[in-house]
């Protein structure tokens, strides 16, 4: 087929969101991925029979990301670990963050102060809102709490407390995903990533991976399909609406010059500036933390999470190795700094944190960044997912409902950009 209802470009847990949820509800969808797998900065790949994460690894359970899953009719196997899922280590000891008398501190305390604190903070920050940093500041906390505050963010937002909004900060805290239940896919996150491509395939529509978008054509106001290089053949796709999960910036390039409004191509150029985190993959032959699934650490400078992935899948690893996943965002992260020397850092840092760290085996320590970033936004400078032409639209991190975060607020962002789509097709 070279002619769809919806062309999807790029296949991240947005784009996958999207394009299942329009093939479920019987239009025939065609998505593009560059690369030779899906899920985008939510994949896996293989390194010497250990799966490891392009980026996120943590799915959360009984959330929108489940529900998704389970309205478009694909399997979502994610295991919550036997071991405390989510835990705070403050001076070596574990604080469940997941157990019974937390939850009930958080949702009845911490979720409903936090509201009352932000009562009338609604929409987007108005240009002079304090930083998360500033914003504690007004408080009698120690150093503890901030740190911890700057981790949290760090860990969801990937910058740094004092590079966030507290507007952005807490309406995550008070009103989404902090200390929820989490899990991991034991074929790695690109586990049910492939699902949503099988429902697009399916219901008839269709996934090229190792294909890519060179432009789109834009006529007459409307994108009217596509030149699409294919292996070593440009193949002309026509559709009637586009779901760009590319980013704003490459979207527009597809798109031409003139094809966007001036003021549009300068708001996004102005909103979308990549947080960087870098993300150490490493295993162990003997645990090198204490036992839960996901930590956030409450004294520390640049590490901010650890996710052990064998505490509830032993398939990502080969047998009698234990498999982690350490997360930490450079100071500063929004402003230049030596690459090298916050690595330095990071890893000086984890040996210092983790018992055992000096002899585990470090399979990947990239910085996501640039083009291949942590977050295409820091929270609180989303654009709307709609471009000013109107069947073409954005999806993905930097498009995400405000104070949203993680894979579970792109794949919300994809379902509700479905839902606009749909609206449109059903009008022309």
């Amino acid at each position: 087929m070279t002619d769809f209802d919806v062309l999807v470009v790029g296949s991240g847990i947005g784009g996958l969101a999207a394009a299942a949820s329009l093939a479920h509800a019987g239009k025939s969808v065609l998505v593009v991925e560059t690369h030779e797998r899906v899920g985008g900065r939510g994949s896996t790949v293989e390194i010497d029979g250990f799966k490891v994460s392009t980026g996120a690894v943590a799915l959360e359970l009984g959330g929108p990301m489940e529900d998704l899953f389970r309205s478009v009719g694909a399997p979502y196997d994610v295991r919550r670990p036997n071991e405390p899922a989510q835990c705070v280590q403050f001076r070596g000891r574990l604080y469940n963050t997941t157990s019974r008398p937390a939850r009930l501190l958080i949702d009845s305390g911490l979720r409903r102060v936090g509201r009352r604190l932000t009562r009338g903070w609604d929409g987007p920050p108005q240009g002079d809102d304090p930083t998360f940093e500033q914003w504690l500041s007004r408080f009698p906390v120690g150093r503890t709490v901030r740190r911890l505050g700057r981790n949290v963010a760090a860990g969801v937002f990937s910058v740094n407390s004092d590079e966030v909004s507290a507007r952005a900060m807490l309406t995550y805290v008070t009103q989404k995903s902090l200390f929820r239940d989490y899990g991991f896919p034991p074929a790695g996150t690109i586990g049910p990533m492939q699902e949503l491509a099988a429902v697009v395939e399916r219901r008839g529509g269709e996934v090229w991976l190792s294909s890519s978008v060179q432009s789109l054509d834009v006529r007459d106001g409307l994108v009217r399909g596509a030149s699409v290089r294919r292996g070593d053949e440009i193949v002309t796709v026509t559709c009637r609406a586009v779901v760009s999960n590319a980013g704003p910036t490459a979207t527009i390039q597809l798109c031409g010059d003139s094809a966007l409004p001036a003021d549009y191509v300068s708001l996004v150029k102005e909103k979308v500036q990549p947080a960087p985190m870098f993300a150490v993959t490493f295993a162990s032959r003997r645990p090198v933390a204490k036992p839960a699934g996901i930590v956030f650490f409450a004294d520390t400078e640049r590490v901010c999470a650890l996710a052990h992935l064998t505490s509830a899948c032993p398939e990502v690893a080969p047998p009698g190795w234990h498999l982690y996943v350490a997360y930490a965002v450079p100071v500063p992260a929004m402003s230049p700094f030596d690459e090298d020397a916050e690595r330095a850092a990071v890893l000086a840092e984890l040996d210092r944190e983790l018992d055992g760290f000096g002899e585990a085996r470090i399979l990947a320590a990239p910085l996501l960044a640039g083009d291949w970033p942590a977050q295409r936004v820091v929270s609180g400078c989303e654009i709307d997912s709609a471009t000013p032409i109107p069947n073409l639209w954005n999806v993905g991190d930097a498009t995400r409902a405000y104070g949203d975060g993680g894979l579970q607020g792109c794949a919300t962002n994809g379902r509700e950009v479905s839902t606009r789509v749909l609206a449109y097709l059903g009008r022309r």
